[in-house]
């Protein structure tokens, strides 16, 4: 038999009692130094290879006026018994202590455990909140910057587009400027022509023919001169349209550098 432990909840001392090599299987008692039965845990059983067995018991005692104990193992059927005495010091008995300080104390560190977990997941929260605020304020900036730059980069084409259709017009205008130079220049020369023909003594006949042959000629080179001065006509329009609206983009640009500024 020896001491096993120390019950603080009842002031009280366990003792542990084990004996080897029974058979058959034994009864084990605990009883005090007046032979009272002593209240014990159920009793542990092993039966080993060589069919004998083990038994172990525990039981938990308070101090008394003596404090010896007795561990009995008998075995009726055989008329066998074993018993092992105990004396327990009073030592050993510690004085139970109130419960309520610990109870206090259990709280206290309870609700300091429940206040930092609720604040630690309140801080968690507070933080995903503004990361998810700063993440849609990056979202919305880049979404912004990448609007424009497609603006300016449509600004760009539609600005090399109207470069292009100006030098495009001012090319057409110059080439049909030559061209209205040349028809022009074509009918006097004709006139001339004709002029000094009819200077000539020819016959009436050939004259006449002459005449009509050089008159509808006339009337085509005047109808192409005509058509190419309203051609002429469009196109300056048309440029300087295209010019103006080169000027009040630039304007509006202007006033929205000193709206900025």
């Amino acid at each position: 038999m020896n001491l096993a432990g120390i019950d603080r909840s009842s002031s009280g001392v366990v003792l542990q009692c084990e004996s080897k090599g029974w058979y058959p299987e034994p009864e084990v008692f605990w009883l005090d130094a007046e032979g009272n039965l002593l209240s014990a845990g159920p009793t542990e059983t092993v039966r080993g290879p060589d069919d004998l067995y083990t038994v172990s018991s525990r039981v938990t005692v308070e101090k008394r006026h003596s404090n010896n104990f007795t561990c009995r193992v008998q075995q009726k059927n055989i008329n066998l018994t074993r018993e092992t005495h105990f004396y327990v010091p009073d030592d050993f008995f510690v004085a139970p202590c109130s419960s309520a300080p610990y109870v206090i104390l259990g709280l206290v560190v309870s609700s300091i455990c429940v206040l930092a977990v609720v604040f630690a997941v309140w801080k968690r929260k507070k933080n995903k909140i503004k990361t998810n605020k700063a993440l849609q304020r990056e979202q919305q900036l880049l979404m912004h910057a990448q609007e424009i730059e497609e603006m300016k980069k449509t600004e760009l084409e539609l600005e090399k587009k109207h470069k292009d259709m100006v030098d495009t017009l001012t090319t057409q205008k110059d080439q049909l400027g030559k061209l209205k130079n040349k028809v022009k220049k074509q009918v006097e020369d004709n006139k001339t022509k004709f002029n000094s023909v009819v200077n000539n003594k020819i016959e009436q006949q050939e004259y006449l023919d002459l005449r009509n042959v050089t008159s509808d000629y006339q009337k085509d080179l005047t109808g192409t001169l005509s058509e190419l001065e309203t051609l002429e006509l469009d196109v300056e329009k048309l440029l300087k349209s295209t010019q103006n609206i080169e000027g009040i983009k630039e304007a509006e640009n202007h006033m929205d550098e000193e709206k900025t500024s």
